[in-house]
């Protein structure tokens, strides 16, 4: 004897289960910002991808919709963003949840990456 009632509780339990699935926040949007005076090299990645490197002169953004799109996937926890140039490399790890923007400027012959949350 056969037991519909189990059949369509576990066809909607997989219903649910691939709607869940498919269904996602949206991707986060990145700030990236060169204060420094020299064209540097971006790099960035995550476990599993990256995104195209990218340059960025004296003042130039990349982000907000200027010239390099830099959307990261909703569902990571860990980027990291490495920038290299005429200074020394520098490289930051941060949550792409908490931290939107990233200001690059070049002290001292050493690159540094201010993390940060726009408004």
């Amino acid at each position: 004897m056969k037991k519909p009632g189990i059949t369509i509780v576990l066809t909607l339990l997989l219903a649910i289960a691939f709607g869940a699935a498919s269904a996602r926040a949206a991707d986060s949007k990145f700030v990236v910002r060169n204060h420094s005076q020299t064209t540097v090299t971006v790099t960035v990645l995550w476990s599993g991808g990256s995104l195209p490197e990218f340059k960025l002169g004296p003042g130039e953004s990349a982000g907000s919709g200027e010239t390099h799109d830099v959307t990261l996937p909703s569902n990571l926890n860990s980027v990291k963003v490495t920038v290299s140039g005429k200074c020394r490399e520098a490289t930051e790890t941060f949550n792409p949840q908490q931290i939107t923007r990233a200001i690059i400027d070049c002290k001292d012959n050493q690159y540094s990456i201010v993390l940060g949350k726009t408004d």
